[in-house]
């Protein structure tokens, strides 16, 4: 399951760790600017909770903190983006 699939998804998504660990790939490689205003709110919930079960493998987990601190930059300065 890639990162879209995952977010595109509708109500609960039960994945494995592999498909974690993939989905925390994809994410690692990702821009803030790329992410869909209508993603962002999930994709800021997916990465606090998966930091924060600690299940975030090291080569992506400060990626991920970077990508999260993006996140919540670009919805403080554009505040629209806490709307969705």
């Amino acid at each position: 399951m890639d990162v879209w699939e995952f977010f595109a998804a509708n109500g609960e998504v039960a994945i494995s760790a592999a498909e974690a660990d993939e989905i925390n790939k994809g994410l690692s490689e990702l821009p803030a600017s790329k992410i869909p205003i209508s993603l962002m709110s999930r994709i800021e919930d997916y990465i606090v909770t998966a930091l924060n079960l600690n299940s975030v493998r090291a080569p992506y987990d400060r990626a991920l903190s970077d990508l999260l601190d993006d996140i919540r930059k670009s919805r403080a300065v554009c505040p629209e983006r806490n709307l969705l």
